[in-house]
């Protein structure tokens, strides 16, 4: 039988080694400058971005994006992020009051009509009501007279 100063001792280590596997990821890549996400329009590509979602020093949400015109000159390219904060909420409905994902806001990066990169930083508030921020991204070519062809969207989160 283990004594009692064994047990603790193992209990306060397995807590430790817990500890140490349930830090938080900080920051969470989408794609690469070799395999960025691309927006399509008839099969072509028109643009790409990758970027890195992350915790900002426990403030803010921050998406540092990179992205290029894939036909320079022409439509703008621009990465959409939107931002979504896990906490207590009351939704109404059969749902009630629990812990869901909530809309926090949007923000998307200025266009770029440049062939080469272009990085931009977009970023929202985090809460002290949340445990977690989620970031819907995805990329898109600016059109004037018609709906913005985009990427598929692309989920990032971190623990806070």
């Amino acid at each position: 039988m283990m004594s009692l100063s064994r047990r603790i001792g193992a209990v306060a280590a397995g807590s430790v080694a817990l500890l140490a596997v349930a830090q938080p990821a900080m920051a969470a890549t989408w794609y690469s400058q070799s395999d960025p996400l691309k927006v399509k329009e008839g099969g072509s590509t028109q643009g790409a971005a990758y970027g890195n979602y992350y915790n900002s020093n426990g403030s803010s949400a921050k998406n540092a994006t990179t992205r290029k015109d894939y036909k320079a000159g022409g439509n703008g390219v621009y990465v959409d992020t939107d931002f979504y904060l896990y906490q207590y909420a009351c939704s109404g409905g059969a749902d009630g009051c629990r812990e869901q994902w909530v809309y926090a806001g949007g923000d998307e990066t200025g266009r770029t009509t440049s062939g080469k990169w272009v990085s931009e930083t977009v970023s929202d508030a985090l809460s002290a009501k949340a445990s977690q921020s989620r970031g819907a991204i995805h990329v898109c070519e600016d059109q004037a007279y018609s709906g913005d062809p985009c990427s598929s969207w692309v989920y990032r989160s971190f623990s806070y």
